[in-house]
């Protein structure tokens, strides 16, 4: 377990509320609703997965992996009924929950994260969020004298005292300070003077949460940089403004509005980092982009106060946004609990669950979701208990073994929940073979049947997804079934999978149908059959890797491909280019 060295507020103490969930389970509705349903009516009424933008009230928070609103949304409602049961054993940010409730549903999600059940119970309690701009005021009020005395400087074209809003660093260098100056109208930047110096080498006596650094899978460049605390991520002085700004909002009397401006402290406390790289511009603005803790060559310093406002306005969006959608009872239908999802939980009966809509971690090189929301939780004042993570972690010893069998467990979990002839949907991505035969092992061995892989369309890739070549550049969602006497799965005569073949063959149909095809469409085409043909055949066979070097050898070596291999070559190259620029 991981605990805060010092806090200074009271650690919240979670309890599973056995009260909401037994009423959500005791007006839960017992009509068949999975007769009607099948591969060819899913593929019909989904159509296509293409994510949306995200929406404000999942636009609140960073969560990695957040999955598209609108796509969840429409399984809710395909798959389940207003009232029924839904369910998530890993929620994540919630977006499971928060949208069976705004469609009507009950919903119960689980993770052992503190964060993001923190995140889920905020999200529902939105609709009751007031005085968000009253409290705000009273901050500000506190906050703003001192901003001239800490980030304060001179416009070197009119004179006029500034306070500037970042200020660029190489490595342990100030070399320039930005503002855009009131008199002048202008966006401005000049090398420091001495008095820039001497304020950003003042020592602060800051109190504030601060421990050891974890030295996990995503926090080797800190172990290179020598970075013992997760207070040397800061420097002196956005330390010493994010402890005042921290210690005023917890005088903020309505919990619900504290609970979501603690949301927009945490939301914005990577910005007031030094992991802030230094794009010149070219990097879309200031953010987290990278999943891992990391301290750039180049950075900036960025006021403490000024992004935090800007960071307020999402937050206010969210909760505009909340209050409109949200009913009045959300609370009573939606819970977020901390809660190992591979231990029993006689509260949760037997074939008691109606849909269960679920992103489990992902294995291999996966986001390590408890140790990237470390520096959340230590604020928050939560403790972690990394050890119990569901995830291969070679820094924390978790082998793929362990991966495998912690997935094994949930998944029987959620087979003892699922009432018979109801629907389980699962999004996965991975590159690696053995990840995927986790997932399979863990739900075929459990007995779910597959019925639907369908690959959801990225809007746009990430910086991670665009400069790895070998990751798949869609997510899967993946549709099973509890059986209820009636089968529906698929079934293949071969016994092989030849992944040259089946390249070929998907490559030319997309062909066919589209008159051009991205070497990444057909690795989504590849992954769905691919998978489909492993959970259907009993010791299938492989022969090859499922990656976009194998994509492109094979279109590389097929005749009626070379053409197109030098095309998708050229675009691939000028992505990678694009991207590096980005990192």
């Amino acid at each position: 377990m991981l605990v805060p060295a010092r806090t200074r507020h009271t650690q919240p103490e979670f309890q599973f509320p056995l009260g909401p969930i037994q009423a959500l389970l005791s007006e839960g509705r017992d009509e068949e609703h999975s007769a009607f349903i099948n591969a060819d009516r899913i593929n019909t009424h989904l159509g296509i997965l293409i994510p949306g933008a995200f929406p404000a009230r999942h636009n609140l928070h960073k969560y990695w992996g957040k999955k598209p609103a609108n796509i969840f949304s429409k399984c809710i409602s395909f798959f389940s009924k207003e009232g029924e049961l839904v369910l998530d054993p890993f929620c994540g940010s919630g977006v499971t929950v928060v949208e069976s409730v705004i469609s009507k549903r009950k919903a119960i999600g689980f993770d052992l994260n503190p964060f993001a059940v923190f995140l889920t119970e905020s999200l529902l309690q939105g609709n009751q969020c007031e005085g968000i701009d009253q409290a705000m005021s009273k901050i500000l009020a506190e906050l703003t004298p001192e901003l001239s005395r800490i980030y304060g400087t001179h416009c070197t074209v009119c004179g006029a005292e500034v306070v500037a809003r970042s200020f660029g660093w190489r490595k342990t260098e100030l070399i320039s300070v930005r503002y855009i100056c009131p008199t002048c109208k202008k966006r401005l930047e000049h090398a420091p003077t001495e008095e820039d110096l001497r304020k950003a080498t003042i020592r602060y006596d800051v109190s504030c949460p601060d421990m050891e650094m974890h030295y996990g899978w995503e926090m080797q460049k800190l172990k290179r940089g020598n970075i013992k605390k997760f207070s040397e991520l800061f420097t002196s002085r956005n330390l010493f403004l994010l402890s005042k700004l921290w210690d005023l909002i917890a005088l903020v009397e309505n919990d619900v509005c504290r609970r979501f401006l603690q949301l927009t402290f945490t939301a914005n406390i990577a910005q007031a980092s030094k992991m802030i790289a230094d794009y010149k511009d070219s990097g879309g603005g200031p953010s987290w982009k990278i999943n891992c803790y990391w301290l750039p060559a180049d950075c900036q310093e960025l006021n403490v106060l000024h992004y935090f406002k800007n960071r307020l306005k999402r937050t206010k969006a969210a909760v505009q946004e909340l209050h409109e959608l949200l009913p009045k009872s959300a609370t009573a239908c939606g819970a977020a609990v901390i809660h190992d999802s591979r231990k029993r939980f006689d509260t949760l009966a037997d074939n008691s669950v109606d849909y269960i809509l679920t992103d489990p971690p992902y294995g291999g090189e996966g986001i390590q979701y408890g140790e990237l929301s470390m520096l959340w939780n230590l604020w928050l004042g939560y403790s972690e208990d990394l050890d119990a993570e569901v995830a291969f972690n070679p820094y924390r010893n978790k082998a793929e073994a362990d991966y495998a069998e912690g997935l094994k467990q949930v998944f029987a979990e959620a087979y003892r929940l699922l009432k018979p002839g109801r629907w389980m949907s699962v999004t996965f991505n991975n590159k690696d073979i053995k990840v995927w035969n986790s997932l399979i092992s863990a739900c075929k061995g459990n007995g779910f049947e597959l019925v639907v892989v369908a690959p959801i369309r990225r809007s746009a890739p990430s910086l991670t997804e665009s400069v790895m070549t070998k990751a798949p550049k869609s997510d899967v969602l993946i549709h099973f079934r509890k059986p209820d006497g009636t089968t529906v799965g698929q079934v293949f005569a071969q016994k092989k999978f030849s992944v040259f073949d089946e390249t070929v063959r998907l490559g030319g149909e997309i062909i066919q149908k589209k008159g051009f095809a991205h070497s990444s469409e057909i690795l989504d085409a590849l992954t769905v059959e691919w998978f489909t043909f492993q959970y259907s055949v009993e010791d299938g066979r492989t022969d090859g890797e499922l990656t976009l070097h194998t994509v492109n050898d094979v279109l590389a070596q097929s005749p009626q491909f070379r053409s197109l291999h030098t095309i998708l070559k050229q675009a691939d190259e000028k992505l990678w280019s694009k991207s590096k620029t980005e990192i």
